[in-house]
């Protein structure tokens, strides 16, 4: 049996599609951890309550699904298959006012959205359900959306018909909301492909046995697709491969040019990033080092020594490495926190004199610790100095940006500790450094074996930030030992990663004294 997800899915990429509907197994080593939903699901089935309908179940026939419209009008999670392509309905219910007006049975298709907004790319997995609801006879009126309000707080005690908005157009990539509703965009695909061709169409792809890959937006978001390095085998690339230049939408095309290598890339064929003229230059510095002695020899890296002297020289004293953990929440539980509301449940710091002093300070707490978190951080700071965070636009500055506006009585505090924050990760991803073994890449991980290094995950129970995030989502059912060991596990993993911070700062240091010498 087809699921109608995996016909949806094609149409983004048949090669994915067919590889996972040949008992593929996607990597267990996941590099995206999904918001928590628990509280949504919560708050949805009480949304439902009133309606007191059935619900459908794993293995259900769909005569079991017609049995429960006829009887109840509507249902939930309802089963549903034509030409061999299967599918579940979340919910549906028999729309008897258009139904009189039109002389004719229709039906309302609803769907909860983990989102603000339903994305324009949901358009495919509608299309495809409405083609098997068809096949069984069955005609959708509309297709609706339940969403969160985009600014809404969470409020435990908000009645769950106040907590969810239902909408029926779907958000475009570029902004703004289609002008169709989505029962009327997929009408109009169903005029272009009738649904039974479509069906026909499905079911005879996947009695395809290989495809031919091509890169599209899914290969890389919003996580690298696990079939991604049997499509494109980037891997057994060597460090200087053409293919690698960073960001370049005409990479496909370098071997029909005979670019083989960084080297032989002109400047007509970049963008004009920092990071790509870097990656040229690091490689045509090794291909020059390729005819030096043995003692002239160097491993193709670039440098910007001025721009890298001005970086560090912008540093003050003492040196505060900083790096948070935090969940994510679809709808949080916890008051005062707007839809994908984060919690940051944890925090390491490393603070560095200049005399080489190191000390360590931490954090970890279940449950609402908001408060808690920001009282911590602020007595652990030193009140002067740099705060060196890797990444911090994404992540630390704005995670203390949110705690200002759902806690206004730290906020002066909270952005005065935004002032001090210094990116780690700037020299790396502006050009200034880059090693070829980088491999366009600019992760914490990918540069932490770049330099002499001490630090390493590889032993840690938890030795990622998505593992980080599972763990403390599991540590919350737990108690005692075990609760206590989990935690344990995530703050070490986290206390690293300060670690890490602190030896890249001291790899750039030392490549800065190098140089000068």
């Amino acid at each position: 049996m087809i699921h109608s997800n995996e016909c949806a899915r094609a149409l983004s990429c048949a090669h994915k599609a067919l590889l996972l509907r040949q008992d593929r197994e996607e990597k267990t080593d996941v590099e995206f951890a999904p918001p928590e939903r628990s509280e949504y699901r919560r708050r949805y089935d009480d949304l439902l309550a009133p309606l007191n309908l059935p619900e459908g179940h794993t293995g259900d026939e769909v005569l079991q699904s017609f049995e429960i419209l006829r009887e109840h009008r509507g249902g939930r999670n309802l089963r549903f298959e034509s030409r061999g392509i299967r599918t579940t309905i979340p919910l549906l219910l028999f729309d008897e006012n258009t139904s009189k007006k039109e002389d004719r049975p229709l039906f309302r298709a609803i769907y909860p959205i983990y989102s603000t907004a339903a994305k324009d790319s949901l358009l495919t997995r509608f299309y495809a359900d409405a083609a098997v609801l068809a096949g069984c006879g069955i005609e959708l009126s509309s297709i609706d959306l339940i969403t969160l309000p985009k600014n809404q707080l969470s409020d435990p005690n908000r009645p769950a018909s106040e907590v969810f908005t239902i909408q029926n157009r779907l958000k475009k990539s570029k902004g703004g909301f289609r002008r169709d509703s989505v029962i009327e965009s997929v009408n109009a695909l169903n005029r272009k492909m009738p649904f039974k061709s479509y069906l026909d169409l499905c079911a005879q792809f996947f009695e395809r046995t290989d495809t031919v890959s091509r890169r599209v937006k899914a290969c890389t978001a919003p996580a690298r697709c696990p079939f991604y390095e049997e499509c494109w085998k980037e891997t057994q690339q060597p460090d200087n491969s053409a293919t690698l230049l960073f960001s370049a939408k005409n990479k496909d095309d370098f071997a029909s040019m005979g670019i083989e290598r960084l080297d032989q890339i002109d400047a007509h064929h970049m963008e004009g990033l920092p990071m790509q003229y870097a990656q040229v230059q690091a490689a045509r510095s090794l291909q020059e080092e390729e005819t030096a002695t043995a003692a002239e020899a160097g491993s193709g890296i670039y440098v910007d020594q001025a721009a890298l002297s001005y970086w560090m020289d912008s540093l003050k004293w003492p040196l505060s490495y900083l790096d948070f953990e935090w969940d994510t929440f679809v709808l949080s539980p916890y008051e005062g926190m707007k839809p994908f509301g984060v919690l940051c449940f944890q925090y390491s710091l490393h603070v560095e004199q200049k005399d080489g002093k190191l000390d360590h300070f931490a954090f970890f707490e279940s449950g609402d610790c908001r408060k808690d978190f920001i009282e911590a951080m602020l007595d652990d700071l030193p009140e002067e100095g740099s705060i060196v965070v890797f990444n911090m636009e994404g992540a630390e500055r704005l995670r203390l940006l949110q705690l200002a506006e759902q806690f206004p009585q730290y906020r002066k505090q909270l952005e005065a500790v935004c002032d001090r924050m210094v990116d780690l990760a700037t020299p790396f991803e502006s050009g200034v450094y880059y090693d070829l073994r980088q491999r366009s890449h600019s992760s914490l991980k990918t540069l932490l074996p770049l330099f002499t290094s001490s630090v390493s995950y590889s032993d840690l129970e938890v030795h990622n930030g998505v593992q980080a995030v599972l763990a403390y989502r599991v540590l919350q059912q737990e108690r005692g030992r075990k609760q206590r060991a989990a935690a344990r596990a995530i703050s070490m993993y986290c206390s690293l990663d300060t670690l890490a911070e602190k030896e890249l700062y001291d790899g750039l240091n030392a490549c800065r004294a190098e140089k000068a010498d």
